[in-house]
């Protein structure tokens, strides 16, 4: 399933250790993408708990993770699961 996520938004997740499979296998590499709990509207998800995957985007906080990466924030916010 390809997404069309904007240009801008895939060429400012410049850090993507994947070649931004996302976009075309719904996978962060070889992982599932990280499920999301909350969105908070300024490009930060909240992270379910569950998975130990190590990714430039993939933040600890608190008792949990967040994600900053651009392009699974629109993913999220414009094509949810």
């Amino acid at each position: 399933m390809n997404m069309t996520v904007p240009q801008s938004v895939v060429d400012s997740a410049d850090r993507c250790e994947h070649n931004h499979s996302c976009l075309t296998e719904r996978r962060c590499g070889p992982h599932e993408m990280c499920d999301v709990s909350e969105a908070d509207g300024r490009n930060i998800l909240f992270l379910c708990a569950g998975k130990d995957v190590v990714c430039s985007y993939r933040i600890p906080f608190g008792n949990g993770h967040i994600c900053r990466c651009p392009v699974h924030y629109w993913l999220h916010t414009n094509h949810q699961k």
